[in-house]
């Protein structure tokens, strides 16, 4: 049976040949706009439906249950 051992301080780097391409706020902002419209009425209602539901959850987390 063989064993390979390596360095722990190697385990870490990141190799100098990996480059990633963050894309810009504008990009990112295209791809949102390309996706929304291509959603229904119907999905654009649900969605805004959980995502008010998630904002209450969360505004109910942070300030306690409204009284």
């Amino acid at each position: 049976m063989l064993t390979a051992i390596k360095e722990l301080s190697s385990l870490n780097e990141t190799p100098v040949s990996h480059v990633e391409t963050i894309p810009s706020d504008l990009e990112i902002s295209k791809r949102v706009r390309l996706i929304q419209s291509q959603w229904s009425n119907q999905e654009r209602e649900k969605r805004r439906q959980t995502a008010q539901r998630r904002i209450n959850e969360l505004l109910d987390t942070l300030t306690g249950p409204a009284a």
